[in-house]
Parts: C-alpha cells; sequence; structure tokens
C-alpha cells in the first residue's frame, strides 16, 4: 500500500476539529454563550462527533471514495420518480433510439453515444459503434451494470461506517465528560460543563446515525438497486433494437419484463 498524501492532508483538520472539542470539553473556558432557545447546541460536543467521524472514515477509506459518498447526501432529500412513469419515458427513449438506428446505424450510435456520454445508456451506444456483436455488447454492459452497482453499495457502505462510528465517538464524549466531572466535584462550572459534554455527545452521536448516516445508507442501496433495474431494462431494449424487433414488440417484451 502507498503512503495517501490527500488522506493525510485531508486528516489533520479533521484531528484538529476532534482535539478541539476535547480541549474544549476539558476546559473551564466557556466558548458561547448560547441564548436559552438554543441551549441543546452543544460545541465541544458537536466537535468531538463531527472531527471523530470524519477522521475514522478518512483513515478507513480511500479519499476519492469519502468525496463521491458525500456527494450522495443531498439523497437524503429526494425520491425516485413514480416507478410507471419513469418507465414510459424509458420506453419512449428506447423507440425514439430504434428509429434512429433503423435510419443509419454507425451515425445514430456515434450521436446518441455523444449525447448521453454520462450516463449508461450511453456507455452501450459507444460499444455498438465500436462494433461489438450483440454478445460482447451483453456481457460487457452486464459488467458494467454490475460494476456500477457495486460502487453504490461501497458508498452505502461508507455511510454505514459513519452510524457505526457516530455513537462510539458519543460514549468517547461521555466517558470524557464523566472524567471532567469525576475531576472537578468542587467546581460547579466545570462540573457542568462536564456534565453537559456527557449527555450531548451521546445525543448528538444517536442522532446524527439514526437520522442521517443509516437512512443514506438504506436510501443509496434503494436507488443503487433501481438504477441496476432501471439500466437492465435499457440494455435489453437496445439488445432487441440490434435484433431489429419491431416496436411494439420491444414495448410488450419490457412491459412484461418489469410487471
Amino acid at each position: 500500500m502507498k503512503f495517501s498524501t490527500a488522506t493525510f492532508l485531508y486528516l489533520i483538520p479533521t484531528l484538529i476539529l476532534l482535539g478541539f472539542g476535547i480541549f474544549a470539553a476539558t476546559s473551564s473556558l466557556r466558548l458561547f454563550d448560547s441564548p436559552h432557545f438554543i441551549n441543546i447546541l452543544n460545541i465541544p460536543s458537536l466537535t468531538i462527533i463531527v472531527g471523530g467521524v470524519l477522521s475514522h472514515i478518512l483513515i478507513a477509506y480511500p479519499t476519492n471514495e469519502v468525496w463521491q459518498a458525500v456527494s450522495k447526501a443531498s439523497l437524503l432529500f429526494s425520491h425516485n420518480k413514480k416507478d410507471k412513469t419513469a418507465f414510459e419515458e424509458e420506453v419512449t427513449n428506447i423507440i425514439g433510439w430504434q428509429r434512429d438506428i433503423r435510419k443509419n446505424k454507425l451515425a445514430a450510435a456515434v450521436s446518441l453515444s455523444a449525447d448521453l456520454k454520462d450516463r449508461f445508456e450511453g456507455y452501450v451506444f459507444t460499444l455498438i459503434a465500436t462494433n461489438y456483436n450483440i454478445e460482447e455488447l451483453k456481457t460487457l454492459a452486464e459488467t458494467r451494470i454490475a460494476s456500477n452497482y457495486q460502487n453504490s453499495i461501497r458508498q452505502s457502505q461508507l455511510y454505514a461506517a459513519m452510524g457505526n462510528a457516530a455513537p462510539a465517538f458519543g460514549m468517547f464524549g461521555t466517558l470524557l465528560g464523566l472524567i471532567v466531572m469525576l475531576q472537578n466535584f468542587q467546581d460547579t462550572l466545570q462540573l457542568g460543563v462536564g456534565l453537559g459534554v456527557a449527555l450531548m455527545t451521546t445525543l448528538y452521536g444517536l442522532t446524527l446515525a439514526q437520522l442521517f448516516f443509516y437512512p443514506m445508507e438504506k436510501k443509496i442501496k434503494n436507488a443503487a438497486g433501481k438504477e441496476a433495474q432501471r439500466e437492465q431494462m435499457i440494455l435489453e431494449g437496445i439488445l432487441l433494437i440490434m435484433q431489429d424487433k419491431p416496436a411494439m414488440y420491444i414495448k410488450d417484451y419490457l412491459t412484461a419484463s418489469t410487471e
């Protein structure tokens, strides 16, 4: 294994964040005087959780995979289209591709591969433009489907790891807070700081795990399964086009295969 400079550089600020939380939790200095309506905010506890989880992930996974997973965070607030509507749109697209390919196979394949270059179907049309036969096309495309699915599953595993790490660092903060309390029984200020850290880190860790990390794991898995199903349907439709099947047959076949 090679030394990763990127991992090292990204790890430094996360460890500093974790260290800041530990220092703030064990010092008598109050960093923030929060209004009553945001007393739930405990900066030392929050930095312990965030710094700890990020440090854990950056050590366990390559940096590029971490950022790929982070880029999926928007999925938390999104849902797939209705399956029937999405299916009808895909079938309409496939029938349109059939008309183009019947006119000029090579020109249509080159044009579609350029227009859809960031999508699975663009990859399939690139294979067609390369003049692979149907069996080779099917093998390569199914390999890509499996690869895309495994990449998404790995990203979901990263969120599962964060979900496991968050409560663990919550317990770390709890133990740290208890140590502060035991060492400062005569100092009411430090006693309060220690109690706040002990309780809030556990609260933050469990909240992030159950309301964000684990739901993201399940959502990415669900999205990966639906995308693999969509790509398989697209592949079957394109293979039928390559076999010169009529549009009605393609539509009926795809409808039967998805019910």
